[in-house]
């Protein structure tokens, strides 16, 4: 929803912000020039260094790396803002991008954010819901997702879907800690990793 009141407010916005905005799909837009298509308009990806106790007591920094992602549609849903100017990319292919990317800088946890939301059908290029198919990216730690409007784990439209790696009671994606935390601020949701 961060293009539904064009760029120029967005930028306004980002430009106040005390805090970073990350996104690893969306990149500006020069027509057929292939090198300017594949520069991101925004920080794919945000390294945290984190203070932390051990079960000893003892302080450990880790770094936490966060790597965010809009659905490809806002070009259809936004395309009157956006059109000429931005380009979005798949999702998934970002993440395969970016992750190793985030190791290399030094990430011990890499947690996913992506405005999208979960579905057993199979995956396609340029895909809404991904939620499921980064779980598939090698190194993703955790994934805060929304999108449907729904609660993972435990709402029962993710029922009975084992067999497409959704586990809806330890709410898990291919073993991968995840949390749709409902809609309009309605629920939190709360991840626990354990680091060793």
């Amino acid at each position: 929803h961060e293009f539904n009141f064009g760029l120029d407010f967005l930028e306004a916005a980002i430009s106040g912000a005390n805090f970073p905005y990350i996104n690893a799909n969306v990149y500006h837009h020069d027509g057929d020039n292939d090198a300017a298509n594949d520069v991101n308009r925004y920080d794919p990806f945000y390294i945290q260094d984190k203070q932390v106790v051990d079960i000893n007591g003892n302080a450990q920094t880790i770094k936490i790396g966060y790597i965010g992602f809009t659905p490809p549609q806002v070009m259809q849903w936004d395309k009157s803002n956006l059109e000429g100017h931005v380009i979005v990319k798949d999702i998934v292919q970002s993440a395969e991008k970016f992750v190793p990317q985030m190791i290399a800088a030094g990430a011990d946890v890499i947690i996913a954010i992506p405005h999208s939301g979960l579905t057993a059908s199979a995956r396609e290029d340029l895909a809404e819901n991904s939620a499921l198919y980064l779980s598939e990216v090698e190194s993703i730690d955790a994934i805060l997702f929304g999108h449907n409007h729904r609660i993972f784990p435990g709402d029962p439209a993710y029922n009975d879907l084992d067999a497409a790696g959704i586990d809806n009671i330890n709410g898990t994606l291919n073993g991968v800690a995840a949390v749709m935390p409902g809609f309009f601020g309605n629920h939190l949701g709360v991840i626990d990793l354990l680091l060793q």
